[in-house]
């Protein structure tokens, strides 16, 4: 055999170990990419200019050879995981029903969103679940829907459904889903397999609140329920101690604020729980959450606005702050893998917030594990009076090392106060991410006469603006210092005997002069130059005052 008959046979070989991949195999590695919630929401795009969808996915890989061809054309399982709504309406008609002509008799997951009024895509969407309701597992659509809308979409899902796990609908401005008679529930009461449920918009409560498939849910998310009758705090709690199953509890607005002082409440034990949100007034919700029993190491979110009768009722804000310091005390004490720390405030809010990735600064797409976020709208006087915005002193932050702070416009002073009472709190923070209007702060904070520096340990700092404003009167415009600020916070920290290890300028969009680094010998500079490209330079060597001095 010649030397190139060897190479072919080998070439050969190889390119066909494929076609040994027994058929069930290679439908579970097809079944494995066919997960239609990774796909992007495309918006207004043109649909050429779409990214890979599950869908498109498994149409190419059919195209790769005849025998991949033959078991996903075979595969009725697939094909009805790939009801793709939002790519679906984009099709000619012909391939749409092929589609779902491929699904056979399998069960459907049907998804798509459509935040604008699309005709075709609701009349796709009321003939699948009139059509073909009996066999949908998972219902997951944000539709868009008009007022006048005349279609009788809720009659088919007020039908039984033997198939149905999973339901997240928004439906917009369809305020009054279902017309028939008093005694009318969603799926008629009778979904036996149902174990996750998202009814995020205005949806009346009586159409599933005493349902019996709710006791087998593990996951509940429900938000806005406005439409009356909303159920009161103690009813939800009632209902939610026939739940040990649940999983993931979120309430947002869902029963009546509390305005009284409420008769005894039932405590839920929830022995399953890992995720935890509610989102109220926050007497209502300290009340909730007051009588909820979940793990430590449960996923917190928690959102509350103040209502104003609350400083009235000093007994209130005793509990409110009881509640939130058990909360987070908790959280922070058995939660301390995690170790980074984001703190935020406006004009009236204050957010905390902590990640499951540990890495400095905002991650703008990721969940956060643990939230708190306390809308505190009052005026200085007043809310000298809320003690509950401290509820966080007691927690024990010693194992933050990264640290993320942010002030956007100008907060009431009592929250900024508040978010630098955190600053002694966290003498372990290594790695700090702000902005100079921060630093022009931290500045300002007391030294000697044995107060602790901020941030002893600090070696990072990772700046997203270096400008800082304040008013000249004389000039009668405002005046860039951000410079004095950086001298004046470097030289702060060397006669704390505590420098600056290293500047990351990566995520400023503008660098003023930074040039005066150079006599910060040894710390590390890092910035982004003209061209786009990362450049990193020792204070001392010259380079940092020739690639910063005059970079705008």
């Amino acid at each position: 055999m010649s030397a190139m008959e060897a190479t072919s046979n080998t070439v050969e070989a190889r390119s066909s170990l494929i076609h040994h991949l027994n058929e069930d195999l290679l439908l579970d590695i097809f079944m494995f990419n066919a997960h239609m919630d990774e796909d992007p929401y495309e918006s207004d795009r043109p649909i050429q200019d779409w990214g890979p969808r599950a869908l498109t996915d498994a149409r190419n890989v059919s195209h790769v050879c005849r025998l991949w061809r033959q078991a996903i054309l075979s595969s009725t399982s697939l094909w009805g995981r790939l009801v793709d709504l939002e790519y679906l309406v984009h099709m000619k008609e012909e391939w749409r029903w092929e589609i779902i002509r491929r699904t056979g008799i399998s069960p459907l997951h049907v998804k798509g969103k459509q935040v604008k009024n699309n005709p075709a895509f609701l009349l796709l969407l009321a003939h699948i679940l009139d059509a073909h309701w009996e066999r949908i597992d998972t219902l997951d659509v944000v539709a868009y829907f008009e007022k006048n809308y005349k279609g009788d979409f809720w009659y088919p899902i007020a039908r039984p459904s033997k198939a149905l796990k999973i339901i997240r609908i928004n439906l917009g401005a369809l305020e009054e889903p279902i017309h028939a008679g008093l005694g009318q529930t969603l799926f008629g009461n009778d979904a036996p397999e149902l174990r996750e449920v998202h009814f995020p918009m205005c949806f009346p409560t009586n159409l599933y609140f005493y349902s019996s498939w709710l006791s087998q849910l593990c996951h509940l998310i429900v938000s806005n329920s406005t439409s009356a009758p909303r159920p009161t705090l103690l009813a939800w709690l009632e209902r939610l101690c026939g739940m040990p199953q649940l999983q993931t509890l979120s309430l947002s607005d869902v029963f009546n604020p509390v305005l009284e002082d409420p008769m005894p409440l039932p405590v839920v034990k929830l022995p399953n729980l890992t995720e935890l949100q509610v989102s109220h007034d926050v007497y209502s919700a300290a009340l909730f959450l007051n009588h909820i029993e979940a793990l430590p190491e449960c996923r917190l979110g928690i959102n509350i606005s103040e209502a104003s009768s609350t400083a009235e009722f000093p007994s209130r804000s005793l509990l409110i702050t009881e509640v939130l310091s058990k909360y987070s005390q908790r959280w922070f004490s058995a939660n301390t893998k995690c170790t980074n720390l984001a703190l935020e405030t406006t004009w009236r809010t204050l957010l905390i917030e902590q990640f499951e990735q540990n890495r400095s600064g905002f991650p703008s797409m990721e969940t956060p594990v643990f939230t708190a976020r306390l809308d505190v709208d009052y005026n200085v006087e007043l809310q000298a009076r809320l003690p509950y915005v401290n509820a966080f002193s007691h927690c024990n932050f010693n194992h933050i090392t990264m640290l993320s702070i942010r002030i956007n416009s100008t907060p009431a002073p009592s929250l900024q106060n508040l978010i630098f009472n955190f600053v002694y709190a966290l003498p372990e923070v290594r790695s700090l991410s702000t902005t100079m209007e921060v630093i022009a702060q931290l500045t300002q904070l007391p030294r000697g006469t044995g107060a602790p520096p901020a941030f002893p340990k600090l070696q990072t700092l990772d700046l997203s603006t270096t400008s800082v404003c304040r008013e000249d009167k004389d000039a009668g415009r405002d005046v860039e210092y951000g410079c004095e600020v950086g001298e004046e916070f470097f030289r702060q920290r060397l006669e704390d005997n505590c420098p600056v290890q290293v500047l990351d300028l990566t995520s400023c969009n503008a660098v003023t002069n930074f040039g005066y680094l150079e006599s910060l010998e040894g710390m590390k500079v890092i910035w982004i130059d003209r061209e786009g490209n990362q450049q990193e330079a020792i204070c001392g060597s010259g380079r940092v005052a020739e690639g910063l001095g005059l970079l705008i």
